[in-house]
C-alpha cells in the first residue's frame, strides 16, 4: 500500500509518477477523506485527458506553458518583490503532472525546503534576530540610498528625459499626459 500510483502520459507512454516509493513520500490513505477523494477525480480527469491523443497533446502544451509561465515569473519575483520560491515550486509541481524529471526536482526543492525549516528551528534566536535586525537595516539604508539619488537627481526630470529616449526610437510609443 506504500508504492504511489503510476500513470503513463499520454502518446509518449513515460511514468507520469515513479513507482518507487520513498520513505517519507505521503501515500493516499495519509490524507483525509476530502482530499482523497479531489485525488481520484483530478487522477481520473487526467486519465480522460490523456485518453485521446489530441486531448493528450493540447493538455501537455497548456500545463507546460502554465508551468513555464509560473516558474518564469518566480524567477522574475526572486530579483523583483514577490514570492519566487513558492511560485516556482508551483510551477514545477503543474509541470510534474506531465513530466518525472519536474517531479524529480519537485522533490529535491521539498527536501531542501525541509532542511532549510529544520536548520531555522535549530538556529540560536539571538542570531535569528540579528539576522533579521541586520536585513532589515539593508533594506531600509537600499531604500534611503535610492530616495536620496531621486531628490539629489531630480526624480520627474529623469522620468520624462528616459520616456523622451524611448520616443525617440519609436513614434509608436505615446507622449507622456501633459506633456
Amino acid at each position: 500500500m506504500g508504492a504511489r500510483v503510476t500513470t503513463t502520459g499520454g502518446t509518449s507512454g513515460e511514468p507520469l509518477v515513479s513507482g518507487d516509493s520513498q520513505p517519507d513520500d505521503p501515500t493516499l490513505e495519509d490524507f483525509s477523506p476530502e482530499a482523497k477523494q479531489r485525488f481520484v477525480r483530478l487522477r481520473r480527469w487526467h486519465a480522460r485527458a490523456h485518453s485521446n491523443p489530441i486531448t493528450s497533446l493540447i493538455t501537455k502544451v497548456i500545463v507546460t506553458i502554465v508551468g513555464a509561465v509560473l516558474i518564469l515569473a518566480g524567477i522574475v519575483m526572486l530579483i523583483g518583490p514577490g514570492q519566487g520560491i513558492l511560485a516556482i515550486i508551483a510551477g514545477l509541481a503543474v509541470l510534474a503532472t506531465e513530466y518525472a524529471w519536474a517531479e524529480r526536482l519537485l522533490r529535491r526543492a521539498q527536501a531542501k525546503l525541509h532542511e532549510a525549516r529544520e536548520k531555522a528551528r535549530a538556529m540560536d534566536p539571538r542570531v535569528r534576530r540579528r539576522r533579521i535586525a541586520l536585513i532589515t537595516l539593508a533594506c531600509v539604508a537600499a531604500t534611503a540610498a535610492v530616495i536620496g539619488y531621486l531628490v539629489v537627481y531630480d526624480w520627474p526630470n529623469i522620468a520624462v528625459s528616459s520616456w523622451n529616449w524611448v520616443q525617440s526610437f519609436s513614434s509608436l510609443v505615446p507622449e507622456l499626459p501633459g506633456m
